[in-house]
């Protein structure tokens, strides 16, 4: 990978964490996480998706964002690695379904 794999492995794992904890207050009948990765000519694709009925707020850098005591840490890993690549990134929620998108490109 043109990528530290130590990187890419601390922003799935908050990711998933995120997700993890978003679809624990669902119905269980709605908890479902979906992950989906491609490499492919040098350029890495990750998508995460939850299930998720509430409302999402997102802050002015399009991610989610909380004012709760020693919560968003996660998301602050996930930014600084996206910014360190030059990543896009992009967070979106419709139809009971919270998306975060990955991009790496050798673009650094």
């Amino acid at each position: 990978l043109p990528f530290s794999s130590k990187d890419i492995a601390i922003l799935v794992a908050n990711a998933f964490e995120n997700a993890i904890h978003a679809s624990s207050n669902q119905n269980q009948t709605h908890q479902e996480i979906l992950i989906s990765a491609k490499f492919d000519n040098d350029k890495l694709a990750i998508v995460i998706k939850n299930r998720f009925d509430g409302d999402v707020l997102l802050g002015h850098n399009g991610f989610p964002t909380t004012d709760k005591p020693g919560h968003g840490i996660g998301i602050s890993s996930i930014l600084s690695i996206v910014k360190k690549y030059n990543a896009f990134a992009n967070c979106s929620h419709k139809d009971g379904w919270f998306n975060m998108t990955f991009l790496f490109t050798n673009n650094t």
